[in-house]
């Protein structure tokens, strides 16, 4: 009996150390290369106009398509970018009316919880705020973003010039202004999003300042990621 449990003692330590040395399930490497997520989100909210001598609010509406594109497999920071197609109605009682139009891409360096993006953003609009009136005209936006994001809530905050195409719009004379900005107009932007899965729901803050007048729009998002 005695040389059986010396021989189930031998054993046992010769055992330990080898299954100690099991390594553990490997994780699956991820090749180095992009993935992408189309998009189609509705948007909707209110916005106030005024230039001291004109206040006017009114309800905007419209939807927004798009594809997100970011980096894997590879060290951070990755490349994330979001190129997309919006387009909005604003109306309200009286002689108060526009559309915004743009199609646009960002793109920028992300880190783990944090990133910036940038990039062009080409629109058409025109505005009629009572008795103001914004004639259409195109343009190219330069936002400048700064996000971050904690478990499903994600935030940004970020500045926007813009520079019309033509002569058909009055630029900002900013020697004869007190906000601050650069560009033909200039656009202060900040939102935050809650994400679970596939839903997300965000709002979205503009502040326009123009040679017409200062633009405040405060805006809601909603999409179901249901694409594949």
């Amino acid at each position: 009996m005695r040389p059986l449990l010396l021989l189930t003692a031998a054993l046992v330590a010769l055992s330990g150390p080898a299954l100690a040395a099991q390594p553990g399930p490997k994780k699956k490497k991820v090749e180095p290369g992009w993935e992408q997520q189309p998009y189609l989100r509705p948007i909707a909210g209110a916005s106030g106009f005024s230039n001291g001598k004109t206040s006017t609010a009114a309800a905007w509406a419209g939807a927004r398509a798009g594809l997100r594109y970011w980096q894997v497999g590879t060290p951070l920071p990755r490349w994330r970018g979001d190129a997309r197609l919006q387009g909005t109605y604003t109306m309200a009682t009286g002689n108060t009316r526009g559309y915004d139009l743009r199609l646009g891409n960002l793109v920028g360096p992300q880190w783990k919880n944090w990133g910036i993006s940038t990039g062009p953003d080409l629109f058409y609009n025109q505005y009629t705020y009572d008795q103001v009136v914004m004639p259409g005209t195109g343009g190219l936006a330069w936002p400048a973003l700064l996000n971050g994001r904690i478990e499903m809530l994600s935030a940004y905050a970020g500045v926007e010039p813009a520079w019309y195409f033509g002569d058909s719009r009055l630029p900002v004379d900013w020697d004869k202004t007190e906000a601050i900005g650069f560009g033909d107009e200039f656009s202060l932007l900040a939102g935050a999003a809650f994400n679970v899965k596939k839903l997300r729901l965000g709002a979205d803050f503009r502040r326009r300042t123009t040679a017409y007048g200062t633009d405040n729009s405060f805006g809601v998002s909603f999409n179901f990621n249901a694409f594949p």
